[in-house]
């Protein structure tokens, strides 16, 4: 009976994908006949070109998918083999955009757009290590487990857009014509890589509208009823066959992009690295709803149990936090621990692809600090090679540290943590700087009892980050300068990626305290930038207007901006700007985005041994 069961449970699940791919990919004449003109002259109407046709539906480049798709897999029908096409061809368009722009850099003589070069090596090779990872993983035979195997494409597929924008960035202010050369060595790439996210997004969609449900798995009889119900709408599209997921990756991939202002900063006042005056910090370990019971977390990692011991005195193996990361095994599977003792290091780090689950442990943020000094300004660098310490391997934890960047207001750019690592989780860290403080920039990240400071954009990138119980300190920008907490850089609608600050305080230090310039919750960097604010306590610092625009007025409609059950003399919302961008949210539409659900927490915050509330902090354990 148990095996019959099991069979039931099988045969259903593939007529239940089966379903999913017709229904997304369905090829009905009518639909075929909304097709575009381009798609008309480009495709035929063969089984195999038809599956193209039908693939690329829901892309916003259509005429990209199609003649890439018809370049790299003319026979294939099988829609599962085409989307991996599609990973597989827009990896190519990269790798040939980095063959291509290496000829182009070395005709360059501008240290600034050499060095932008130079970034988009590092960045364009994390960009094919995301796509490789995404090519692994899919999977669609695994019905029951496809929500969470879409979750993590789309978080890798969001990582490409991430890096390629990132490339962009660094041409914008070049004197010749190479930002452009460069632009259009990107451009099939970038539309590839786009496409590859609404694909994903529509099998998603398609296996909701069909379940009728999001997280929740089938019983045996549910999947046949769905089919039942839904095997009217079957097409002569075929269904890929089960196959066993691909394990999940070990390594990340590279950092990305930089805002600009045009503001022209002076002055560099000193760095304070405390909590903001009047700052009440919540408890660590609060009970958490309605997410379930607060999941049981592991033993943290204790400085007795550390691989290395790094001690400016002596008493550990080195002296350099440098000496211990280039001793460090590669491709670790467990945590690897360094354990740094109280100093202050004047070092820059970067914590490369080959350094998974590496555990960096101080003695508290005040005594274990990694300080730089790098800036756009003073070192004529790119905003993604002035940060003091950069991340780019999976599974990252840091606990009791602090990141600093004492460029000042003068340097402008001036980053103190850099962070690209999936799966990376800061704990009772301070970091510390001015604008560009840090540069949260691709993949999953969460800040647990940590204090962020700093004047303009000091929280930006293109990650999917949430802050929870951190302190955000605003501190005195120069003359004429405004204060943006956030600039968040999603740039399309399909990416996973946003800002949440959930139970956080932000207010200002004490020489900003009183000061006549004007602070903002946030403005978007790129278009579809997404932050929200939920159950902080927003003090008087911020502007009743609580966001501003990115300069000259731009991306206000296609923004999401909200914020829910906050406090504080500055939560009142009155006054907020009537963006069409701005979203007033329910409480079921807020509680997407506490970090059980939009990170998918539970799976691996946990492990690292950190506090971790998946939903709502209600009171002190």
């Amino acid at each position: 009976m148990a095996k019959q069961k099991i069979a039931v449970i099988s045969v259903c699940s593939i007529l239940l994908l089966a379903m999913v791919v017709a229904v997304t990919f369905n090829t009905n004449n009518s639909n075929n006949a909304e097709d575009s003109t381009s798609t008309k002259t480009t495709v035929g109407t063969s089984t195999s070109n038809k599956a193209i046709l039908d693939i690329c539906r829901p892309t916003d480049y259509k005429t990209t998918c199609e003649n890439s798709l018809m370049s790299e897999a003319a026979n294939a029908t099988d829609p599962k083999e085409l989307i991996k096409a599609a990973f597989t061809v827009t990896e190519k368009e990269i790798r040939d955009a980095i063959t291509k722009s290496t000829l182009l850099q070395k005709a360059e003589k501008d240290p600034s757009t050499a060095d932008a070069f130079e970034i988009c090596h590092e960045v364009l090779g994390g960009a094919i290590d995301d796509l490789y990872r995404s090519f692994e993983k899919f999977d669609i035979s695994d019905i029951e487990k496809w929500d969470d195997y879409a979750y993590d494409l789309k978080i890798w597929l969001s990582g490409t857009v991430a890096y390629q924008e990132t490339c962009l960035e660094g041409f914008q202010k070049a004197a010749s014509e190479t930002g452009d050369k460069v632009k259009e060595l990107l451009k099939t790439s970038r539309e590839l890589t786009v496409n590859a996210l609404a694909i994903i997004d529509d099998l998603t969609k398609a296996y909701a509208s069909l379940t009728g449900s999001n997280r929740r798995l089938l019983s045996s009889d549910e999947m046949c009823n769905v089919y039942n119900r839904r095997r009217l709408f079957a097409t002569d599209a075929p269904a890929a066959a089960p196959a066993t997921p691909a394990a999940a990756p070990t390594t990340s991939a590279t950092p990305s992009g930089a805002p600009t202002t045009s503001a022209t900063p002076s002055g560099a006042p000193a760095t304070p690295t405390g909590a903001p005056a009047g700052a009440a910090a919540t408890p660590a370990g609060a009970a958490a709803t309605p997410a379930g019971t607060p999941v049981e977390a592991r033993p943290m990692a204790d400085k007795s149990q550390a691989n290395v011991v790094v001690a400016q005195d002596g008493s550990g193996k080195y002296k350099t936090i440098t000496e211990a990361l280039k001793a460090m095994p590669p491709g670790n599977t467990k945590p690897y621990i360094i354990y740094v003792k109280a100093g202050v290091y004047q070092e820059y780090l970067l914590i490369d692809k080959t350094m998974s689950n590496l555990v960096l442990l101080g003695d508290g943020p005040v005594e274990t600090k990694i300080t730089g000094n790098k800036s756009v300004i003073h070192d004529h660098l790119q905003t993604y090679h002035t940060s003091t310490v950069g991340v780019d391997a999976f599974s990252f934890t840091a606990r009791d540290i602090c990141f600093e960047n004492t460029a000042g207001n003068s340097g402008e750019q001036a980053v103190a943590l850099r962070v690209s690592s999936d799966q990376a989780v800061f704990h009772n860290c301070h970091i510390d700087g001015y604008q560009d403080t840090l540069y949260a920039h691709a993949h999953r990240q969460f800040y647990r009892d940590c204090t962020i400071s700093g004047t303009i954009d000091f929280i930006f990138g293109d990650a999917a980050a949430v802050f929870q119980n951190c302190s955000i300190v605003i501190k005195k920008p120069g003359p004429n300068q405004a204060c943006m907490v956030t600039a968040h850089g999603r740039k399309f609608d399909y990416e996973a990626t946003g800002y949440v600050l959930q139970n956080c305080n932000i207010a200002a230090d004490a020489e900003a305290a009183g000061g006549t310039f004007k602070s903002f919750l946030g403005r978007p960097w790129r278009e579809y930038a997404k932050t929200i604010f939920m159950y902080s306590k927003i003090d008087s610092i911020i502007q009743p207007q609580g966001w501003e625009p990115w300069p000259p007025n731009l991306f206000m409609d296609t923004c999401w901006y909200s914020e829910y059950e906050n406090t504080g003399p500055a939560a009142v919302q009155a006054s907020r700007v009537t963006w069409k961008g701005i979203k007033h949210v329910t409480k079921e539409e807020a509680e997407a985005f506490l970090p059980g659900k939009f990170l998918r927490g539970d799976d691996w915050i946990p492990a690292t041994g950190v506090p971790y509330n998946p939903g709502v902090i209600t009171s002190a354990a």
